[in-house]
């Protein structure tokens, strides 16, 4: 597939041009999650948060994958935090390009020039173990963890901004997952796949949140100064240098 990333500041937009982009990516939502479009519209055209950033993956001019940074300023325990609402999505056919992760590290880049000083978090609702799993697999420091004790201060941030953000609790016992209204496009083929994966983020994920697309997700919070994007940005470079040289040899075995 033929594609390209494009980064757009949707903020510094004119009305008109916020509209079109809304309209080229409002066919991909459909494909991507179970909710009415006037959802997502209502996402991308809230007005209280003070900028947003959105990646675009495109096919020719059809959208097949997206990533947005909705930004938000603050006040907690009597200080001003940045906070970095998330949304991801990626159509099946666009899978396997690294495309959510280099968009995290790209952004990254631009964290580091903006806000060095700030005291920033990003804070999401995970309704897919696919995310977790992304995420999970380049930051050293994010809450809840999967193979280690909770670090109780990211657990009080984390409940904090559920109820800033009016994110419902759900009836289980684990303070991270709570409850969902969107969920994913997901055949019952690829269901079972996530299932059955035993990479442990996964598990982790699965195991705690067995209602994942019916209602339920994670809430997941982590610092992202830059000293913490540094060592992101090196472990997705790990990860793409894997990636190229697993495809090297593969190619290579194939002549």
């Amino acid at each position: 597939m033929a594609s390209k990333v494009t980064r757009i500041d949707f903020t510094a937009l004119s009305p008109a041009a916020q509209r079109r982009v809304f309209e080229q990516t409002a066919r991909g939502w459909t494909r991507l999650y179970n909710t009415p479009v006037s959802d997502f519209e209502a996402y991308w055209f809230e007005n209280k948060s003070r900028k947003t950033i959105i990646y675009l993956l495109r096919d020719d001019d059809d959208v097949c994958g997206m990533v947005t940074f909705k930004y938000y300023d603050v006040e907690y325990e009597g200080r001003r935090i940045v906070v970095v609402k998330t949304g991801v999505g990626t159509l099946p056919e666009a899978r396997g390009s690294n495309f959510t992760a280099r968009c995290i590290a790209t952004q990254a880049v631009y964290h580091a020039i903006e806000h060095a000083r700030d005291e920033v978090y990003v804070f999401s609702t995970l309704i897919h173990p696919v995310t977790y799993q992304i995420i999970t697999s380049f930051l050293d420091t994010y809450y809840p963890f999967y193979d280690r004790a909770q670090d109780g201060e990211l657990e009080k941030l984390a409940s904090f901004l559920a109820r800033h953000f009016g994110v419902q609790p759900s009836n289980r016992p684990e303070p991270y997952i709570f409850r969902e209204a969107r969920g994913v496009v997901e055949s019952p083929t690829e269901r079972a796949y996530w299932r059955q994966k035993t990479n442990p983020a996964v598990r982790f994920f699965v195991d705690k949140c067995p209602d994942y697309n019916a209602g339920e997700c994670f809430i997941m919070v982590a610092p992202i100064q830059s000293r913490f994007m540094f060592v992101a940005f090196a472990k997705l470079v790990k990860m793409q240098i894997r990636r190229l040289t697993k495809r090297y040899v593969t190619n290579h075995e194939r002549r």
